[in-house]
């Protein structure tokens, strides 16, 4: 399952040309959130524990968690996808920082980069 999920993200990223290693859609509509986004699906693959694809998940999720920081709004907020035209006012677990902020920490204790706990302090303002 793991191995299929990186193959779909790396797939969709080529094919529409994002500078990132993997995208995924639902609906056609690149989502951000935590209930059918790259928050939730990032969140998920750096829970996997087998170690013949833990580095290869961590060598793709981290470069899509930091694109992921140069999104968020000035305000700690998180858009809810790429097409996001609704601005900084949707603040789910779905659609917005409450969501991001798993992935966010999880990120931080993997990778121990300060930069991930920060954003989810921001997520949490």
């Amino acid at each position: 399952v793991v191995d299929a999920i990186l193959v779909s993200g790396q797939d969709l990223a080529k094919r529409k040309h994002y500078k990132h290693p993997l995208m995924y859609e639902w609906h056609d509509k690149a989502y951000l959130g935590a209930a059918h986004g790259l928050a939730g699906i990032f969140f998920i693959l750096l829970q996997v524990s087998d170690p013949s694809v833990q580095k290869q998940i961590r060598e793709f999720v981290k470069p899509c968690v930091d694109y992921m920081l140069t999104l968020r709004f000035a305000s700690g907020n998180c858009p809810s996808s790429l097409e996001s035209t609704s601005g900084d006012k949707l603040v789910h677990w779905c659609h917005g920082a409450p969501g991001w902020m798993y992935m966010l920490v999880l990120a931080f204790k993997i990778f121990k980069d300060m930069r991930y706990l920060e954003a989810a302090k921001d997520c949490a303002k």
